[in-house]
């Protein structure tokens, strides 16, 4: 039997029950089965043998046909991304960023909990992460002392430079230093 993730991504295409004139192609049962409208793949509920994957609603995914290829569309970027900044420039401004914040007591907590000691947490900059105000008013400090032009993380706003934040203000900051300790 083929190994099942939890959480399967939804499949395209509609899907129509197996009946009398068209049983499922799997087990050939007429009931509980369905197979999709372009008969690209068949979910049959009784056969596991050879399917790709579990389907939500309990079933076995099985291909039919080989996938019809689709035609890719290119659609050409409406502004050219701007190259990623020198190694030293992104060390100066993300230091900068993990100065400028602190660590909560709860995620502090955490780092202990999981054997890490405060001195290694002081001197690497373990940092939690900063709510949306407080990130434009850091953010705003950092634009006025470097360029952030290419830094990852940072983003333009108009006329005003971001921190991409969004959806992450639960977290801390684990700095990745590479072997010169940038």
């Amino acid at each position: 039997m083929v190994n099942f993730s939890i959480s399967p991504a939804p499949l395209p295409g509609k899907l129509q029950r197996v009946r009398r004139g068209a049983p499922c192609p799997i087990c050939n049962h007429t009931d509980w089965c369905s197979t999709a409208e372009n008969g690209d793949f068949a979910i049959c509920m009784r056969l596991s043998d050879g399917s790709l994957r579990l389907a939500r609603n309990g079933g076995f995914i099985h291909l039919l046909a080989p996938a019809t290829p689709r035609p890719r569309v290119f659609t050409p970027p409406e502004q050219v991304a701007p190259s990623v900044a020198p190694i030293a420039r992104r060390h100066t401004v993300y230091t900068a960023l993990l100065e400028a914040l602190s660590l909560s007591g709860r995620h502090s907590d955490d780092l202990l909990r999981r054997g890490l000691h405060d001195t290694f947490i002081a001197h690497n900059l373990f940092a939690s992460v900063p709510g949306e105000g407080w990130a434009k008013i850091i953010c705003s400090g950092l634009a006025s002392r470097f360029d952030l032009s290419g830094v990852p993380g940072f983003f333009r706003d108009a006329d005003r430079w971001r921190l991409n934040v969004g959806g992450w203000c639960a977290g801390f900051f684990v700095p990745v230093r590479d072997l010169a300790g940038r």
